[in-house]
C-alpha cells in the first residue's frame, strides 16, 4: 500500500493510472480505502518488476565499462612490470658476464704468477724468508715444493713435505717438539707425563720467543703482545710443573720405602 501511495505522489493519479495499466476511479479508490484488491495488486507486482528490470538494463553496461577500464588498468600494469623484468634480467645478465670475465683475468694473473714463482725457484735464486731464521737451499729447489700456507708462522702438529724451507733454524726444535707431544699421549707412568710435558713447555718457550712462531690450536698468527703472554704462561706453568714434578718423586721413593721395593711407579 506505501508503495501505492508513493507511486501516485510522485506521478501523480493519472499518470499512476496509466503506468499501472489500470483506470483512474479504480487507483483513487485504492488510495482512498487503503486496501488493494487483487488487480491493483497485480498491477502494483509488474509495475515493480518492469522498473528493476530497467534499472538492471541501465546499470549493467556502466558496470561492464567500468571492468574493462579496470582490466585494461592491470594489463598495462602487467606490461610494465614484464618490461621491468626484462630490463633487471638484463642487467643481471651483464654483470653476471663482467664478474665472469673479471674472474677469468684474475685467475690467468695468478696462474701467471704462480708460474713465475716456480720459475723462480726451479733457477735456484734466493727468496725472501717468511720465517725468522728460515734458511733456503735445505734441499734442491727441484726436489721440494714449498708449501702453501696463508701463514707461514704457524706451527703443524703434523710434518709437510718441504717446511724445512719455511721454518728454518726452528726445525729442529719444532721437530723435538712434535716427538715430545707423541711421548705425552703414549706415557703411562706419571713422571714420564710429567717429564714429556715439561719438555714441551721448555721447547715452546723456544718457538715462540726466540723463532716468532704460533703454536695451535691458534689459527692466526700472535703479535709481540701475544707471544710474550704466551711465554709468560709456559714460564709459569713450567715452574709449576717442576714443583709438581719434585713432590712425584719424593712420594715415589716414599711408597718404594714403604713397599719394600714392591712399587716403583
Amino acid at each position: 500500500m506505501a508503495l501505492l501511495r508513493e507511486v501516485a505522489e510522485t506521478r501523480g493519479k493519472v499518470k499512476a493510472a496509466e503506468a499501472l495499466g489500470v483506470s483512474f476511479r479504480t487507483l483513487a479508490r485504492a488510495v482512498e480505502s487503503g486496501r488493494l484488491t487483487g488487480r491493483m495488486a497485480d498491477a502494483l507486482e509488474r509495475h515493480l518488476r518492469e522498473v528493476r528490470g530497467s534499472v538492471t538494463t541501465v546499470v549493467e553496461p556502466d558496470q561492464a565499462d567500468g571492468l574493462d577500464q579496470r582490466v585494461e588498468l592491470l594489463e598495462a600494469s602487467v606490461a610494465q612490470l614484464q618490461t621491468r623484468v626484462e630490463t633487471m634480467a638484463a642487467v643481471v645478465g651483464a654483470l653476471q658476464k663482467d664478474q665472469a670475465q673479471t674472474l677469468g683475468q684474475w685467475e690467468r694473473r695468478l696462474d701467471r704468477a704462480e708460474a713465475r714463482q716456480v720459475a723462480v725457484n726451479g733457477s735456484g735464486d734466493e727468496t725472501t724468508p717468511t720465517v725468522k731464521g728460515a734458511m733456503e737451499g735445505m734441499r734442491e729447489p727441484s726436489q721440494v715444493r714449498l708449501p702453501r700456507r696463508p701463514y707461514p708462522q704457524l706451527v703443524t702438529v703434523e710434518p709437510e713435505e718441504g717446511e724445512e724451507l719455511i721454518y728454518g733454524e726452528a726445525m729442529p726444535a719444532i721437530t723435538e717438539w712434535r716427538g715430545a707431544r707423541r711421548m705425552l699421549d703414549e706415557a703411562r707412568r706419571r713422571l714420564d707425563k710429567l717429564d714429556a710435558r715439561q719438555r714441551m713447555l721448555e721447547l715452546e718457550i723456544r718457538l715462540v720467543g726466540d723463532h716468532e712462531l704460533t703454536l695451535p690450536p691458534a689459527v692466526y698468527p700472535w703479535d709481540r703482545a701475544d707471544r710474550r703472554d704466551e711465554v709468560w704462561r709456559r714460564k709459569q706453568s713450567l715452574e709449576d710443573l717442576r714443583v709438581e714434578r719434585n713432590r712425584a718423586v719424593l712420594w715415589r721413593w716414599v711408597r718404594r720405602l714403604l713397599t719394600l721395593g714392591l712399587w716403583w711407579r
